[in-house]
């Protein structure tokens, strides 16, 4: 609440092509050369004896219905013995080139093949560029997922690094993107900025929304190490790329008021909230940066009209409560008791609506809410508490942190329901809460109705 959600890196970019995927390339190349140069395609004259063995020995993999990691183990060793003298060749015969490069992704040799590639580039026909394209994704494929498999594991160093290989087969908006905010969120910003940078340059042409959130990332890491003119100059770089992108132009306006030029961040954040198609999550962005920048009756105008949007939307309306209090206005206390009733296990939301008691001067209801989060079985200590997000195909997740209080483990309802107020899903679900310890959990479930809110309870027996 009041404060931005954190970033997190996208999946995989597709399950890493198998080794069996390798041969096949090779077989493919093994052709008959004169029907694959009357097709147009890639041929190559005179191939070295050594990088023919080297292929004979490939195909064994694909002749295999499912080759053990021993099997390809012993493939790879020797046609790599077969092929390193035509490898390491000055000049080295293009085949030889293409194929050694293979023959080292599959060996996990990934410098040693992104070397060869270079060297095939230099070389190869025209023609053959694209087939030389192929064996670049392949090792982008592996490694990208390789980094994937680390993050999920929580190895971030070993991410970052995977990642890092991956975009020197091939530049990857999203995989470059996984860089930079991985590099942030170990707190290498220096690092951040500089792959958000190298991002931004080599995919500035393509535009579009996921270009406009890296660019609202780095604008919001040169603010924060106190470059601000240098992310004023960002956003002015890049405002034909991001267009109208509300998230973008939130951030842009986020630099000028620090850069001192608060009428033309105010114009910017003025004209947000009536963008056609724009989201409740967009308005409260625009809300939380009115908030910041202490124009708490412009905040709770946008937090009302994400409500419009999104009724029930929870961080809107715990954001008109806080924006409330900020305004000493009583004027929320009945929405932060709906609040508290709603969520009586988030502990920012307890702590809003003892905030609004105080202010209301009603002592018992202090008390109350002292008593229910002291026997509450189980609490959420995010700041956002439980959340509840949108995922692909009309889904939805629930989501957060959560902490033992009274149980380890408690089942609880959640209910969703409309913009009508009417309830139209019910979810049993079970948190589990280790004792001293905060631990995540996250429940997807499908809904082919849009949704407006939810709540939850504990389910006694």
């Amino acid at each position: 609440m009041i404060s931005a959600a954190p970033n997190r890196p996208v999946g995989s970019t597709g399950r890493s092509v198998g080794l069996l995927a390798l041969a096949l390339l090779v077989g493919a190349l093994a052709m008959p050369q004169a029907a694959r140069a009357q097709a147009g395609e890639c041929t190559f004259a005179d191939t070295p004896v050594n990088a023919n063995t080297a292929s004979a020995i490939m195909q064994e993999l694909g002749e295999k219905l499912v080759p053990t990691a021993a099997d390809t183990a012993d493939v790879l060793g020797r046609a790599w013995a077969s092929i390193t003298p035509d490898f390491e060749a000055e000049p080295a015969h293009p085949f030889s080139l293409l194929l050694g490069a293979q023959i080292l992704i599959g060996l996990n040799r990934f410098d040693e093949a992104l070397a060869g590639l270079e060297r095939f580039d230099a070389v190869a026909s025209e023609a053959c560029l694209p087939t030389g394209g192929q064996v670049r994704q392949m090792g982008f494929s592996v490694l990208a997922n390789s980094g994937t498999d680390q993050y999920r594991e929580g190895d971030m160093e070993g991410a970052v690094a995977s990642w890092q290989m991956a975009v020197s087969f091939t530049k990857h908006m999203g995989v470059q993107g996984n860089v930079a905010m991985t590099q942030a969120n170990l707190g290498d910003v220096d690092g951040a900025i500089v792959s958000y940078q190298q991002l931004l340059a080599d995919h500035q042409a393509e535009g579009g929304d996921a270009l406009a959130q890296y660019v609202r990332n780095l604008g919001g890491l040169l603010i924060a190490t106190e470059r601000v003119e240098e992310a004023v100059a960002t956003y002015e770089e890049f405002a034909d790329a991001f267009g109208e992108n509300a998230t973008a132009n939130m951030g842009y306006a986020e630099a000028l008021r620090a850069a001192g030029r608060e009428a033309e961040a105010d114009e910017i954040m003025g004209g947000l909230s009536a963008t056609e198609g724009v989201t409740a999550d967009d308005l409260i962005r625009v809300g939380e940066a009115f908030y910041q920048g202490g124009d708490f009756e412009a905040a709770r105008e946008q937090f009302q009209s994400a409500r419009e949007v999104t009724r029930f939307h929870k961080l809107a309306m715990e954001n008109l409560v806080i924006t409330a209090l900020q305004m000493v206005d009583t004027s929320a206390a009945e929405l932060a008791d709906t609040l508290t009733s709603w969520y009586p296990y988030d502990e920012a939301v307890i702590s809003i609506g003892k905030s609004m008691a105080d202010l209301t001067r009603n002592s018992a209801r202090i008390q109350e809410l002292e008593a229910r989060a002291a026997a509450a079985p189980v609490t959420f200590p995010q700041r956002q508490g439980v959340q509840l997000l949108g995922s692909a195909d009309n889904g939805y997740i629930v989501r957060g942190d959560a902490r033992a209080g009274t149980a380890g483990s408690v089942e609880l309802q959640f209910e969703f329901f409309d913009s009508s107020g009417e309830v139209v899903h019910v979810e049993l679900i079970t948190i589990e809460a280790p004792a001293g310890e905060t631990a995540p959990f996250s429940h997807e479930f499908r809904f082919d109705q849009e949704l407006a809110g939810f709540r939850y309870g504990e389910v006694r027996g």
